[in-house]
C-alpha cells in the first residue's frame, strides 16, 4: 500500500498562535475540532448561557471569563459522569462555581455538543479529503486513517 503522511490542515504551532480568539476566523475549522481548544468552546458557551440568564445564577459573571478555566480533559469526565453528577459538582468547584443539578445537567449537555459536534465536523473532513484523493487517483481502493491523541482515547463515547 501507499503510505501518506499524516493529514492536518493547521500545525500545532498555528492553532496555538491564533487560540486567543476562538472567534477569529484564522484555522477556524481546526479549532472547531481541535483537543487543545474544545474546553474553550464549552466554556465560551457557557459563559453566553450566563450572559443570558440560563445558567449559574447564583455566581458572578467574571468567575467564568478566566481563559482556558475549561480544559478539555475535564471533557471525558463530565461526559461520562453518573446521573448524581458529583464530578460534574467537583469539577465546577474547582473553579469556585456553585451549582445546582439543573446547572450540572446542562454543564453536560454543553460539553456533549461540543464533542460530538467535533467528531461529526472531523469525519466530515476526513470524508471530504478521501473523496478528493480517490477522485485524483481515480481509484476504488480501500484506505486507511490513523487517528491518535488523548481525546480520542480517553472520550467515553
Amino acid at each position: 500500500g501507499q503510505y501518506l503522511p499524516s493529514f492536518k490542515a493547521g500545525s500545532h504551532q498555528s492553532l496555538h498562535l491564533t487560540s486567543l480568539s476562538v472567534s477569529d476566523p484564522i484555522h477556524s475549522f481546526e479549532k472547531m475540532i481541535s483537543g487543545l481548544l474544545l474546553g474553550t468552546i464549552v466554556q465560551n458557551i457557557l459563559l453566553k448561557l450566563k450572559e443570558k440568564g440560563v445558567i449559574f445564577s447564583e455566581i458572578k459573571q467574571h468567575q467564568l471569563d478566566h481563559h482556558g478555566l475549561f480544559e478539555t480533559k475535564y471533557l471525558s469526565v463530565i461526559e461520562s459522569d453518573t446521573d448524581d453528577l458529583l464530578n460534574v459538582k467537583s469539577i465546577l468547584e474547582k473553579f469556585d462555581l456553585s451549582s445546582g443539578i439543573e446547572d450540572r445537567r446542562l454543564v453536560q449537555k454543553v460539553c456533549e455538543a461540543v464533542t460530538q459536534r467535533a467528531a461529526r465536523l472531523c469525519a466530515a473532513g476526513l470524508a471530504t479529503v478521501l473523496e478528493k484523493m480517490r477522485e485524483a487517483q481515480q481509484q476504488d481502493h480501500m484506505m486507511t486513517i490513523g487517528v491518535e491523541g488523548s481525546l480520542y482515547r480517553l472520550h467515553p463515547q
